[in-house]
């Protein structure tokens, strides 16, 4: 590395974004002692629905092209599956838990809570699952982060609300969840759990500085549910839910796709070798989408 001494870190503004983005300053600082790390001052307005989330996401990677700061911590799942021509991935941070969690009123299980019960989660892939398991289920329409849901349960509006475990391990309120599900349940959305962090294509010294803190096992996982995401979805949208595990050279991979009415659910796995992942992925979206995903996505195009 050159005479550069100092860095700065940029995220969203809302709590679990920052409490990331300071994990990974923490991991630049054991990796790069000698070098100076310091969190974005600035904040991006907190977006309370999916399209605002979108444009903040935008915003952050604009900020990070025009040298606002020098590096980018974000989510993994609001990242498109189209490379951006300014920005660069340099590194995947060791991935927290992919799961979906139940938080509940009284800590019942999903099992457990009475018929028409309202319940609160917001993206259809995770509608979709809970209505396909629990038909009986009323879903409120709010969309909304941890604590907004939290809010809306402890008002008696909802009995409960589905959040994922990366987060509530952010937030540190651990104690609130009933249930983590198992993706026979609920099956994650891609690239959950996971950050990347990004640099600008050109700045080569804070690329080989992030560089450091990648996670060698997330990184191939996110990838490999990127390139399921690409074959099942070119555009990455609709009710997808998909997780890969890696271990070695090999992995494992299981998804689903299923109507966000929960009327039809469509799933499969498979395993393989990391150096042939990609006909291996491509057949196994193929055979989904010829089981009735392509009935279930064609209204997400």
């Amino acid at each position: 590395m050159s005479e550069r001494k100092q860095f700065i870190i940029g995220s969203k503004s809302d709590a679990v974004s920052i409490e990331h983005m300071s994990r990974a300053i923490a991991s630049l600082r054991e990796a790069h002692p000698r070098y100076e790390f310091i969190g974005w001052p600035e904040t991006l307005r907190d977006g309370k629905n999916i399209e605002d989330v979108q444009r903040d996401l935008n915003g952050a990677l604009h900020a990070l092209a025009k040298k606002e700061f020098d590096v980018l911590v974000v989510d993994a799942r609001e990242v498109p599956l189209r490379d951006s021509t300014k920005v660069a991935r340099a590194a995947v941070t060791r991935r927290g838990n992919p799961y979906d969690v139940f938080v509940s009123r009284g800590g019942m299980i999903l099992d457990e809570l009475p018929e028409k019960s309202h319940l609160a989660a917001d993206a259809p892939v995770r509608r979709g699952q809970l209505l396909f398991y629990r038909p009986d289920l009323a879903l409120i329409d709010e969309v909304g982060d941890f604590r907004f849901y939290y809010g809306l349960l402890d008002e008696g509006e909802i009995s409960g609300f589905v959040s994922n475990a990366s987060d509530v391990e952010a937030l540190n309120v651990q104690d609130k969840v009933a249930e983590v599900f198992t993706s026979s349940i609920c099956m994650p959305a891609a690239n959950q759990g996971a950050q990347m962090v990004f640099v600008r294509k050109d700045d080569r010294e804070a690329y080989e500085a992030v560089r450091e803190i990648n996670d060698a096992a997330s990184e191939r996982e996110i990838e490999i549910e990127r390139i399921f995401m690409t074959h099942i979805a070119k555009n990455g949208k609709g009710p997808i839910g998909v997780l890969a595990n890696v271990e070695g050279e090999s992995f494992m991979i299981e998804a689903a796709v299923v109507a966000p009415d929960g009327s039809e659910k469509v799933s499969g796995n498979c395993e393989g070798r990391l150096d042939r992942a990609e006909p291996v992925l491509e057949k196994l979206a193929s055979e989904m989408i010829e089981s009735g995903a392509r009935e279930i996505l064609s209204a997400f195009k």
